[in-house]
């Protein structure tokens, strides 16, 4: 029984630091991309997280610096406008990329969270030494703290499914 309690203990740790991880992930892409969580879009009743096109030059322009005839604008950049249009585009690819990374790992926060909780729970009672409860428990506390951040920034209502 021994074996096998240490090789819980390693897939709970295995999987602490996978959603810690995930979740510093997700921290880091919401600050570059302007703490865009939790999404809650006041103008849009459905609040439906839409791509952002912002991401190259050629469409910031194109929408970002139109004439009265509705073409755009083909002279240079002036030196506020290009610190705007990279600041536009940094925020663009940041929202994309975290988009893709709450819809596939964000998303595995919310089972994975309770699962190991609870296998941490059940594993605590039957563990003798004091290293692998200090392990449990820890992974135990970084579980809970995940799943807040995973409920706190809304990872599956600012999807808007």
């Amino acid at each position: 029984m021994r074996g096998f309690n240490s090789f819980i203990v390693l897939l709970v740790v295995t999987a602490a630091v996978y959603t810690a991880l995930t979740c510093i992930e997700i921290e880091a892409l919401n600050s570059r991309a302007g703490y865009y969580l939790p999404h809650n879009d006041a103008n849009e009743s459905h609040s439906k997280w839409r791509w952002s096109p912002d991401i190259n030059e050629e469409f910031w322009k194109k929408h970002h610096r139109l004439e009265k005839d509705g073409e755009a604008d083909q002279s240079p950049l002036n030196d506020t406008e290009l610190l705007q249009m990279k600041q536009d585009i940094q925020k663009g690819q940041s929202e994309n990329q975290l988009h893709e990374l709450i819809q596939t790992r964000g998303l595995l926060q919310y089972p994975l969270c309770v699962g190991v909780v609870i296998t941490c729970a059940w594993v605590w009672g039957k563990m003798k030494r004091k290293g692998g409860r200090i392990l449990v428990l820890g992974s135990a506390v970084c579980e809970v703290i995940a799943f807040g951040f995973a409920l706190y920034r809304g990872y599956f209502t600012s999807l808007g499914w």
